[in-house]
């Protein structure tokens, strides 16, 4: 008895303490879950601050970095003189010969490279002569200080890249470097005598180098800094006779033999040096291809050998269509090369004063002369570059060299072109002209859907695309691609024809057999 009243007794205890280790249990899990709602409220409010914090921090810097559209558009259109595209270097073999300067440097791009200081002590000299000239005037070194100091934020808006130069580095700079080309102008005129150790002179290899760097579109100064310069120091009585523009005129004849009458279609505001002898060569009439700004929200380019896909999707195809339409004609496709021409039944005939550069007419295809060594190659490349980096000019050259891509294919188009005058070629071997040609075609872009240009293409595409022409065509390439081969095509002829001959006369002896 006393036995099962213990036994109840210490049942009776242990529930007692499970009753009283209950809620320990339930005050501990509930603990945690409090705790845990607290980090997560934590982690939650500082996320919030963190992401206001970072909102806050880009609204401050849109403010002080990103200018408003108006001072973009504004900075855009004095934007003039540009670093050479990534894409023509990338076609150019020898990288950047032909876009960064050999002997002197002209503005800030190529400031203070060791390899141009030798030059340096002659911009000084030059400097020197013109203030010892011009202060007989009343023009001295103060004048000329002020007014390019008046100018340095207006020539520094001109240039696509920023300069880390000072104030008083940039306003020496525009001052030596802008004395030293009107005085390299002056001489080149004949208008001042040239002193008799003036290494530039006595030492003709030196000429053309200078030529070449005073062209080329990283190595310009504003022009509207030589016009102020010009006028300061345009105070002797022989400076008088000829304008800045009849200087650059005459420095234009000496570099490419280009004939003083150009000064009539020089323009009223060019933007350098390189912008001014480019337009001289440019037709009376604008009918190359009519200048329209690039728009970005329309982009119509027409690229040599790239693009068809923002073609397409200037067309509102969704990129995933564009392998199932039928993309647009390529520039490569637009119209054979020279010798296929040719042999359809095409001449090609070399018209100095064309108004366009190709008219397709009665067969024959007029296209004005090009003369074209290493120094003319340069200043094409660096008016291509030009007109691929500023949007508010004609694309001429580029266009030429696009053409100039679609007749060249081998080195038999260059020789068609050669011997009809088109082409001088002082260059090299007619392989190496075509590779040049060739090289940038690929990377220009031009919209030519609104001149005279695309009408004379599809001309031409028309009359090759005719049956009997085609026909003429294939026939030609298969049977008078080489003597070798005409030859042999002559000899199957008249074997066929002996052929031919001795069944003829064997039927007529079976029909007629002798009496």
């Amino acid at each position: 008895m006393e036995e099962s009243n213990d036994i109840e007794g210490e049942a009776h205890q242990a529930k007692s303490n499970q009753d009283a280790d209950t809620p320990l249990v339930g005050d501990f899990f509930t603990g945690i879950e409090e705790k845990e709602d607290e980090r997560v409220k934590r982690e939650k409010e500082e996320f919030k601050q963190e992401y206001k914090r970072l909102s806050t921090s880009i609204k401050l810097k849109m403010k002080e970095d990103i200018p408003s559209q108006q001072d973009q558009q504004a900075e855009s259109s004095t934007i003039c003189i540009y670093r050479a595209p990534e894409s023509l270097l990338l076609e150019n073999g020898d990288k950047r010969r032909d876009f960064d300067p050999q002997i002197v440097s002209i503005g800030p791009y190529h400031y203070g490279k060791e390899e141009l200081q030798k030059m340096e002590k002659h911009k000084w000299g030059y400097l020197r002569s013109l203030l010892n000239r011009t202060r007989g005037g009343g023009i001295k070194m103060i004048n000329y200080v002020k007014a390019m100091m008046k100018l340095e934020k207006s020539a520094r808006s001109c240039y696509a890249e920023y300069s880390n130069l000072s104030r008083e580095e940039f306003v020496q700079m525009m001052l030596l470097d802008g004395c030293f080309v009107l005085e390299l102008l002056r001489k080149f005129s004949w208008i001042i005598r040239t002193d008799e150790d003036d290494p530039i002179f006595t030492m003709p290899w030196i000429v053309p180098f200078l030529m070449r760097d005073l062209l080329k579109l990283e190595n310009q100064l504003p022009f509207f800094v030589l016009e102020c310069l010009f006028s300061l120091s345009n105070v002797a009585p022989h400076d008088k006779q000829l304008s800045l523009a009849e200087l650059v005129c005459l420095f234009l004849d000496r570099a490419m033999l280009k004939p003083m009458k150009v000064i009539n279609r020089c323009p009223h505001n060019p933007k350098h040096l390189l912008d001014f002898i480019r337009s001289s060569f440019l037709p009376v009439e604008n009918t190359w291809g009519e200048f329209i700004p690039v728009n970005l929200h329309t982009p119509h380019l027409s690229w040599g050998a790239v693009g068809n896909e923002y073609e397409e999707m200037r067309r509102e195809i969704h990129p995933l269509d564009l392998e199932m339409q039928q993309r647009p004609k390529r520039w490569a496709d637009m119209i054979p090369c020279a010798n296929k021409l040719r042999v359809a039944g095409i001449k090609f005939k070399a018209v100095k004063k064309a108004s366009k550069l190709l008219k397709f007419k009665n067969r024959v295809l007029e296209i004005p002369p090009i003369a074209i060594d290493h120094c003319a190659a340069s200043f094409l490349l660096n008016c291509i570059a030009f007109e691929q980096c500023y949007s508010y000019c004609s694309k001429h050259f580029s266009t030429y060299a696009i053409l100039m891509d679609l007749l060249i294919k081998s080195v038999r188009d260059v020789a068609i072109l050669c011997d009809s005058k088109i082409i001088n070629n002082y260059y090299g071997s007619e392989e190496d002209l075509a590779q040049f040609f060739n090289a940038f075609g690929k990377v220009i872009a031009v919209d030519v859907r609104n001149s005279h240009l695309f009408s004379e293409l599809e001309k031409i595409n028309q009359y090759y695309k005719n049956n009997w022409n085609e026909f003429r065509t294939s026939f030609m390439d298969t049977y008078f691609s080489s003597p070798w081969v005409f030859l042999s095509a002559l000899a199957a002829f008249i074997l066929l024809l002996l052929t031919l001959i001795q069944t003829f006369f064997a039927v007529l002896s079976y029909v007629r057999p002798p009496s």
